[in-house]
């Protein structure tokens, strides 16, 4: 199945994240943020300072997958790799607005 990634924001290569909407051929629609483990590392440490999550005890998002790297490249990898195994819907969250 063919899908186009429309990105919010720019993408920081190692120590970043970045929300994406992911539109199938079907015209279904879906929420994913991809996050390097430096960046969730620098969320955690930055909450021991703020006192979130329990002071950096844990971390969440919505529609979490972890990347080794965000370029285009690996995130296309990814996102085919969860299509072709059929969990986009375990992945993502579908926008049905």
């Amino acid at each position: 199945m063919n899908f186009e990634i429309q990105y919010i924001g720019k993408l920081n290569s190692n120590t970043g994240n970045i929300d994406a909407t992911i539109i199938l051929e079907n015209g279904k629609r879906f929420s994913a943020t991809f996050f390097t483990i430096e960046n969730i590392n620098e969320i955690i440490n930055s909450y021991k300072c703020t006192g979130e999550c329990l002071s950096g005890k844990y971390f969440w998002a919505s529609d979490l997958i972890i990347v080794n790297s965000l370029d285009q490249e690996t995130i296309y990898r990814t996102i085919r790799d969860i299509i072709d195994n059929n969990e986009i819907n375990f992945a993502c969250s579908e926008i049905t607005q």
